[in-house]
């Protein structure tokens, strides 16, 4: 039937979009996040946590993330609690 079938596709494609614009979001606050890291704590810091960040895609470790930039006292703190995430 290719009423069904025109539904179906209309669903995936809705579906899809809806998963373009969550990872979109994630990247974006993954962006800031790590631009956040490099302003308070420099380069090298921002590079680490850059690379412990590429497989979060969780919106509570996210805010973790930037509790922690907000409340560590330097960057081998920050560092540590985004290993623990």
């Amino acid at each position: 039937d290719l009423d069904g079938l025109e539904a179906a596709m209309t669903t995936w494609i809705e579906e899809w979009k809806a998963a373009g614009r969550t990872e979109g979001r994630t990247e974006g606050r993954v962006w800031t996040l790590v631009r956040m890291a490099r302003k308070r704590f420099g380069k090298s810091v921002a590079t680490t946590v850059a690379a412990l960040l590429e497989s979060v895609t969780s919106e509570a470790a996210l805010d973790e993330v930037e509790t922690c930039l907000l409340t560590c006292a330097n960057g081998d703190a920050l560092i540590a609690k985004v290993r623990q995430i």
